[in-house]
């Protein structure tokens, strides 16, 4: 099922885009693999993106067990991913978000507009605690795009479990 993100202005254009979402599909697979090995993926990434590893992280995102992966769509052109990998901590449903755009459909306004509705509507339907994104220290891209997601950047919040790292968090 695609869900309906709503239309919204891009920058500096009169033009309309509709971003829409739905779950992920095993035909996904091509695609987020070529997003997933793009350099700047790689490098502002925890994971080392390779076949093995892609294929693992298909297979959680197709399970649903602890993690949804939703494929984002301007029209009928895929230009994303969102992961929510999901876990208790201290008694609290915490989900850590992830986010893929296609290289060439970055510095659009997708990351922005699809972290702030994605996180609103994942929050209602998980009954998440909170939802937060691990951020590489020297990845200033990311802190802003979440800042402006509504993202709080704080401290961190999981008892230096991971060092050198940002969390952006939202209740």
């Amino acid at each position: 099922m695609v869900k309906n993100l709503g239309p919204y202005l891009k920058d500096n254009e009169n033009e309309k885009m509709e971003i829409t979402f739905r779950k992920l599909e095993k035909n996904d697979f091509n695609e987020i693999y070529k997003w997933r090995m793009d350099k700047y993926t790689q490098q502002t990434g925890f994971h080392i993106h390779d076949l093995n590893n892609h294929i693992n992280w298909m297979k959680e995102g197709l399970e649903e067990k602890n993690t949804n992966v939703f494929v984002l769509f301007d029209g009928l052109n895929k230009i994303g991913t969102v992961r929510f990998d999901n876990f208790i901590k201290n008694k609290k449903r915490i989900s850590e978000i992830g986010i893929i755009i296609a290289p060439e459909h970055r510095k659009k306004g997708y990351s922005v507009k699809a972290i702030k509705i994605l996180s609103s509507y994942y929050l209602n339907i998980n009954k998440t605690d909170i939802i937060y994104a691990r951020i590489k220290k020297e990845n200033n891209i990311s802190k802003n795009i979440f800042k402006k997601a509504g993202y709080i950047l704080g401290e961190d919040i999981f008892d230096d479990e991971f060092k050198g790292t940002y969390h952006c968090y939202i209740k």
